[in-house]
C-alpha cells in the first residue's frame, strides 16, 4: 500500500526531479546490482538534496569538469602519498609536466583553503 502512494508521489514530481532520480537510481544501480535498493537511494538523495537546496538556483557544471576536478585531487594524493610524478602520469594517461601542473594548482588551492 505504501509503495503504491510513493509511486503515485513520484508521478507528481517535476521532469526534472524525476530526471535526477532516474539518473541517480542508474548510477546506484550499476554498483550495487540491486535494482529495488538502487531505486529507494535514488529516491531518498533526490529528498534530501530538495531538502537542502531546494527553492534555490542551482548550477551543475557538465560532468567532464567534476570528472576533471575529482582526477586532479586524486592525482594530489597519490602524490602527497609518495607515488612517483611518472607513476601517476602514466596511470591517468598525461604527461608528467601535466602532472606536476596539477600538483601545483591543487596545493596552490589548498593553501587557500586554510
Amino acid at each position: 500500500m505504501a509503495s503504491t502512494h510513493i509511486k503515485n508521489t513520484e508521478r507528481k514530481w517535476s521532469g526534472t526531479i524525476q530526471e535526477m532520480k532516474s539518473v541517480l537510481e542508474h548510477a546506484i544501480n550499476k554498483k550495487l546490482d540491486n535494482p529495488k535498493a538502487a531505486e529507494e537511494l535514488a529516491r531518498d538523495c533526490v529528498v534530501e538534496l530538495c531538502n537542502v537546496i531546494g527553492g534555490q538556483v542551482l548550477y551543475i557544471p557538465l560532468g567532464r569538469t567534476i570528472e576533471l576536478a575529482i582526477r586532479n585531487q586524486e592525482i594530489f594524493e597519490e602524490w602527497k602519498s609518495g607515488d612517483p610524478v611518472a607513476n601517476i602520469a602514466k596511470r591517468h594517461r598525461i604527461s608528467s609536466q601535466t602532472t606536476y601542473d596539477i600538483i601545483a594548482k591543487e596545493r596552490q588551492s589548498r593553501r587557500q583553503e586554510k
